[in-house]
């Protein structure tokens, strides 16, 4: 009786919760914001979300995986931004819409710059060998491609690909070179020019 009493109760400690692993990330993602280090501390942040090293690495093995984690939330987070983005346009024309993409895409990255520096890293490393960060970068130039689908000369499907990754291509360039190092008053006003000047003679190009 005694035994099955204990038994009953339970050994060890409980289960690591996705709670636990949500605070690592939420403070992982602080640090990052605040620029103070290019390494991220380990015991630092297991400490200040309650948990021991060893639990920490229950979740994340190794640096390598904490980033990635932190890339797949960024993902994430941008495509989410991006579905919100055209539902709030959902009345207007394929190159508002497709500029209203690039205007949260700008937006997001000037908010979130470490973290989308780490997101660039982590794929400059390892985008070609980690089917989550191909999975969900596929993703995100599908919301582009749907786009592109309306128009009238796009008919197939990997000239609507190409299209999309141009694009996207273009934008993402734009954003890094042109808003830091603009001469202009307004940066990103100059960076939004550049961009639509290059979707709209695409979007022209292929609307008929």
């Amino acid at each position: 009786m005694e035994t099955n009493s204990r038994n009953a109760r339970g050994r060890g400690r409980p289960p690591l919760s996705d709670g636990v692993r949500q605070r690592l990330l939420s403070h992982a993602r602080e640090l990052l914001r605040s620029g103070e280090q290019e390494k991220l501390p380990i015991r630092q942040l297991a400490a200040s979300a309650g948990v021991s090293t060893g639990s920490f690495y229950k979740f994340f093995p190794d640096q390598h995986a904490l980033r990635e984690a932190l890339a797949m939330d960024v993902y994430a987070e941008l495509a989410l931004i991006l579905d919100r983005t055209l539902t709030q346009a959902a009345e207007r024309s394929v190159l508002e819409r497709v500029m209203q993409m690039a205007v949260s895409y700008v937006d997001y990255v000037q908010a979130n710059e470490k973290l989308w520096a780490n997101l660039l890293e982590f794929r400059r490393q390892y985008r070609d060998s980690n089917a989550l960060a191909v999975e969900a970068e596929n993703a995100l130039f599908g919301v582009l491609e749907a786009e592109l689908d309306k128009l009238e000369g796009v008919n197939e499907p990997e000239l609507r690909a190409d299209l999309a990754r141009a694009l996207w291509a273009s934008v993402h360039g734009i954003t890094v070179q042109t808003v830091p190092n603009s001469f202009k008053e307004d940066p990103k006003g100059d960076a939004l020019e550049q961009m639509r000047l290059i979707i709209d003679a695409v979007i022209t190009r292929y609307s008929s």
